[in-house]
């Protein structure tokens, strides 16, 4: 068996360590090591399998038609049991492996099949050299990201967490989108700030939901058209990060809640209570 032929085989199978084994330790794969390959192609795998898809059903055999160097690199489309499509090709010489690519237009593909996005950020491969603006950005934001992970295990006032999050949120802003969007930095950074904007929202809303918490209080709830027009007139009002399951015991007593995305980070709502409470109305 040839090292394509054994490739081929062990991706059909999802088997990862098989697939360590038959790759060199040196080689480099999409201008990427082959730890972070396996890595990435683990990632799909493990996706495929919490949906109960375990192996690949059908492997074809064809021929690259991209519009690019690879144009008729001979390769394999696996296919699931639900139509989706990881492609990829393989360069040889002397049945030995050089490379392989990623492939997004290949002959014969006849059925209707959903493509699997095996995707490699430009500052992951091997020959990108990283910029002075690149380093200055990755430096601060692992600076954060480390902050971050000392605020772990403690409980902090939602205010004071807020001070620190909007000096993340100038960092990012200050990103340029279009010439980063294409980086791993930049995608892994996106989500972090995205799990914590809901800090802001609670903040920024402060106000206007103890005036909302104080009309409602005022309005005859028997009424429909006095709960329409208190809920028109705050229906600009961001919806609160109020997942039920994120209170602590006795919420009503001490406002506290765990961070969306790190239960260990307990953050003090105390003086947010009225955005709480405007949630359960209009949840009402």
């Amino acid at each position: 068996m040839t090292k394509k032929e054994a490739l081929v085989k062990y991706i059909s199978e999802m088997n990862i360590d098989m697939l360590s084994l038959v790759l060199e330790n040196d080689t480099s794969i999409m201008n990427i090591t082959k730890d972070l390959f396996l890595e990435k192609l683990e990632e799909i795998f493990t996706e495929l399998k919490a949906v109960n898809i375990n192996e690949f059903s059908k492997v074809k055999k064809g021929v690259s038609e991209d519009d690019s160097e690879t144009n008729g690199l001979e390769g394999y489309q696996f296919i699931t049991a639900d139509k989706s499509a990881l492609t990829f090709l393989f360069e040889e010489e002397n049945e030995d492996l050089i490379d392989i690519y990623n492939c997004y237009e290949f002959k014969p593909d006849k059925e209707e099949t959903t493509p699997i996005l095996f995707c490699i950020w430009n500052d992951e491969e091997l020959s990108y050299s990283p910029t002075d603006e690149y380093i200055s950005f990755t430096t601060r934001i692992d600076a954060f990201y480390a902050q971050f992970e000392a605020l772990k295990n403690t409980i902090i006032p939602l205010e004071i967490y807020g001070d620190w999050f909007k000096l993340v949120k100038e960092l990012y802003d200050c990103i340029p989108l279009r010439k980063y969007l294409e980086y791993k930095f930049y995608y892994d950074f996106s989500n972090f700030v995205v799990d914590n904007l809901f800090v802001l929202t609670i903040i920024e809303d402060a106000e206007r939901t103890q005036k909302a918490v104080s009309d409602y209080k005022k309005i005859d709830i028997s009424n429909e058209i006095d709960i329409l027009e208190w809920q028109l007139k705050y229906k600009d009002i961001r919806y609160v990060f109020n997942d039920y399951s994120k209170k602590l015991d006795n919420f009503k007593e001490r406002y506290l809640i765990k961070h969306k995305t790190e239960d260990s980070i307990i953050l003090d709502c105390s003086k947010y209570k009225f955005s709480f409470e405007f949630a359960e109305i209009r949840s009402q």
